[in-house]
């Protein structure tokens, strides 16, 4: 009997440029030779979404997408808290994993 996996929330970023005069740079992450997972493969920054990626202040430091705009964009699932930090978990994984931030204040 074949045992089915329960998929985690996640999140990617893809990080896009533009690049003249027609061109666009992607960023990708080589992963580890030695992952147990898709090794060796280029990915976006990403992985799964934690407990604490949406505090209880958090909805203040997310500036143009509303929580009611999240769920709506993620097709209506999820409670508006929930698909909001799905975009902070996607930030988030990019700063641990390249070292870009996204922000606008310190």
């Amino acid at each position: 009997m074949t045992k089915l996996a329960t998929p985690s929330p996640a999140a990617s970023l893809a990080l896009l440029r533009d690049r003249p005069p027609s061109a666009v740079e992607v960023l990708l992450l080589q992963r580890n030779a030695k992952s147990k997972f898709a090794a060796g493969d280029y990915v976006f920054a990403g992985g799964k979404i934690e407990a604490d990626d949406m505090p209880a202040d958090g909805e203040k430091f997310c500036r143009g997408l509303t929580p009611e705009q999240a769920t709506a964009r993620l097709g209506g699932l999820l409670e508006p808290r929930q698909a909001l930090s799905y975009w902070v978990g996607a930030i988030r994984e990019a700063f641990e994993e390249v070292g870009v931030l996204l922000a606008y204040d310190p």
